[in-house]
């Protein structure tokens, strides 16, 4: 797995995303067992699962493990660093290799360049991770919601990011391990 360094800072990330005050309401006290003792407002970087694909003509994109919606890539855009813990993404690998073949196929066509085989042209295939800023907060008493921001980009995510994130962020088992790692079954061989 390769992971994206994020271009935004934490500091960035808290001054893009604070809400504005006419629909939140700030909690100084962080609430009763409002995540587990963490204080809200709550900033928290987590990564999701990408596949990286790229053709022999230099075209490239990545398509997410979780929502299966694929995005154009300039592999020259992008530096890698050292990441946090990933969560498992929902959709098989053979359907998010169809994903980038239509994608790319599509990118052909747009520039001209599309053939009868362009959905047989051979793929470099990557595991990569990207990174996206998580702002928690309690939205009235009781309810908590999220906004997000792309750490690389800088752009706030839509809706299928959301669910992603929500999802990443829900897999979270109750023991306290970091976002998305599932439980690992105890082999009983083992001590």
């Amino acid at each position: 797995m390769r992971y994206i360094a994020p271009r935004i800072g934490e500091e960035q990330a808290r001054a893009r995303l604070r809400p504005r005050r006419a629909w939140l309401r700030w909690r100084r006290d962080g609430g009763a067992g409002a995540l587990e003792g963490k204080r809200l407002p709550h900033l928290e970087l987590v990564w999701l699962p990408f596949l990286y694909a790229e053709t022999g003509e230099r075209r490239s994109c990545l398509v997410c493990a979780s929502t299966g919606i694929a995005a154009r890539l300039e592999r020259s855009e992008v530096s890698f660093t050292q990441g946090g813990e990933v969560s498992a993404g929902a959709i098989d690998r053979n359907r998010l290799v169809e994903a980038a073949r239509s994608h790319l196929a599509r990118l052909a066509a747009l520039a001209g360049r599309s053939t009868p085989r362009a959905h047989e042209e051979e793929l470099v295939l990557d595991d990569w991770a990207l990174s996206f800023w998580v702002l928690l907060f309690e939205r009235s008493p009781g309810r908590l919601d999220f906004v997000a921001l792309d750490a690389t980009s800088g752009a706030k995510v839509g809706g299928a990011v959301r669910q992603a994130l929500l999802r990443a962020m829900l897999a979270r088992p109750a023991d306290g391990l970091p976002y998305g790692l599932p439980p690992q079954p105890r082999d009983s061989a083992l001590p």
